[in-house]
């Protein structure tokens, strides 16, 4: 669903794009929740690469969570009509 929203960002998906947001920053706390778990599992053997998926997910929380708060200060400060007008002439 991501990936079809940010290939088509006129799409149908668009009026979701927030939900879209919110669901994937859940994701990534479920992806750093689950990493967390098994890295102290005590019959888990521990990868490198766990470490590596752990340090992958926290950034894509932050990252995620820092383009939704952006986007929800933007429309507060500026309205949701101005943000749609902007973006879609960033678009063309």
């Amino acid at each position: 669903v991501m990936y079809w929203y940010f290939a088509f960002p006129r799409g149908i998906l668009r009026p979701y794009r927030k939900l879209i947001t919110k669901i994937q920053i859940i994701q990534h706390i479920a992806c750093v929740y689950t990493t967390i778990h098994t890295l102290f599992a005590v019959d888990c053997h521990k990868s490198y690469g766990l470490y590596v998926g752990l340090s992958m997910y926290i950034i894509y929380f932050g990252m995620f969570l820092n383009f939704y708060l952006k986007y929800i200060e933007l429309v507060e400060v500026h309205g949701s009509k101005d943000i749609e007008n902007q973006k879609t002439s960033n678009l063309d």
